[in-house]
């Protein structure tokens, strides 16, 4: 579900409530129907100019931060034998290598192939620090 369809289904219900109650106080309170009309357009003016604000509160998770770094390159700070620390541009990361995979030496290429918790699964590059190229060797 878009961020935006999410974003108007949670603001349906208090637009709905509200025009219950501007529709109670035209009816029985003698409000005016161009005060009613205009108090819940208001309202739903409101509601989209806050949306910009508010729309990475529905984007959703997308998965745990690890997980967001998957495909992710970076440079093996230390032995990874089978665990050590990787840096992904300024962050050191905790990381081991995938499953049956070699030990990954300090200084060569690495990319982030899955994460566990806070650690990630990573895969040597090519034979250069950085890894270049959209595969892992």
């Amino acid at each position: 579900m878009s961020p935006l369809l999410r974003y108007s289904l949670l603001q349906l219900p208090a637009l709905g409530f509200l025009a219950l109650i501007v529709l109670a106080l035209w009816r029985f309170a003698a409000l005016p129907g161009w005060a009613a009309a205009a108090l819940v357009i208001g309202w739903a003016i409101k509601d989209a100019a806050f949306y910009p604000l508010l729309r990475s509160a529905y984007t959703g998770p997308g998965g745990s931060g690890t997980l967001r770094l998957v495909g992710q390159r970076g440079v093996a700070r230390q032995d990874l034998a089978p665990r050590g620390y990787v840096a992904l541009g300024t962050e050191l990361w905790r990381a081991e290598v995938e499953p049956g995979a070699a030990p990954i030496a300090a200084g060569r290429g690495v990319r982030v192939v899955g994460a566990h918790r806070l650690t990630l699964i990573v895969a040597a590059c090519g034979e250069d620090k950085i890894c270049t190229g959209g595969s892992v060797d």
